[in-house]
């Protein structure tokens, strides 16, 4: 794994856990409510690696002893955004449209859904009842609301803040890629689109009147590669323009 990704990866011997965190002295890895020091790397990169550490293990970040915060890169977070990250092995699921390579963009006729109304319960694996009722109207492309992670157990998705955690309200990370698998099997298109909102680096210097500079520093989720200025900025909403025909191409700004 390369030193400037975060999150959490399964390894052969168990797994391995980074994060960014340049303005902590010290930070440790919570791992099923035991807190284990982390190594200090260069431009304040902290990692360990665990032997015998598996998929399910449920893990948050200690920083400075002032506060333990869950993983910025976080893939599923079982008991909300204030509780722990879940390690998964997205390398075990067993994808069955294997020769899926999407389909044309002319050929789009898309329909936008929001997964919590969409079904009487609200759940990715509820949507997999109604893909071949789509299929049948000639619906091509299955739009997802944002997914990312938000606070509660009902929101539109605009406010996540866990961008690589689908939201636990509607299943766990398994069943959004079983429905999107079947989307894929009947030929259907998935997206989802985050919608803008700022995501800076929270640093110790960031925020000279913060009270408790620990309570929220040098943890970022604007990407999970080492941030740079140019990628601490607005991320601008994808707006489709639905045609039949194809006549226009999407507009992102």
């Amino acid at each position: 794994m390369s030193e400037a990704r975060f999150g959490s990866s399964l390894t052969r011997d168990g797994a391995s856990f980074r994060l960014w965190a340049p303005g902590a002295k010290r930070v440790d890895l919570v791992l099923e409510k035991k807190p284990l020091g982390m190594r200090r790397g260069e431009s304040g990169w902290y990692s360990l690696d665990v032997a015998g550490c598996s998929a399910g293990a449920r893990y948050k970040f200690r920083i400075d002893d002032e506060i333990d915060v869950p993983d910025p890169a976080s893939a599923f977070q079982p008991e909300d955004v204030f509780g722990p990250s879940e390690v998964i092995d997205h390398a075990s699921f067993p994808w069955r449209a294997q020769d899926w390579r999407g389909r044309p963009w002319a050929e789009t006729v898309l329909i936008e859904t929001h997964v919590g109304t969409f079904t009487n319960d609200g759940t990715y694996r509820a949507m997999i009842d109604k893909l071949d009722h789509l299929a049948s109207t000639g619906i091509t492309a299955l739009e997802l609301m944002p997914l990312a992670d938000f606070f509660g157990r009902r929101g539109w998705g605009y406010d996540g803040v866990l961008w690589y955690a689908p939201d636990s309200a509607y299943g766990r990370p398994e069943d959004l890629k079983t429905l999107i698998d079947e989307a894929h099997l009947r030929g259907l298109i998935t997206t989802s689109a985050p919608k803008g909102i700022s995501l800076a680096a929270m640093r110790r210097d960031s925020s000279p009147k913060r009270t408790r500079p620990g309570a929220a520093r040098s943890i970022i989720g604007s990407t999970r590669y080492a941030p740079s200025r140019s990628r601490m900025r607005f991320f601008g909403c994808a707006i489709i323009v639905l045609t039949g025909c194809g006549s226009m191409p999407p507009i992102t700004f």
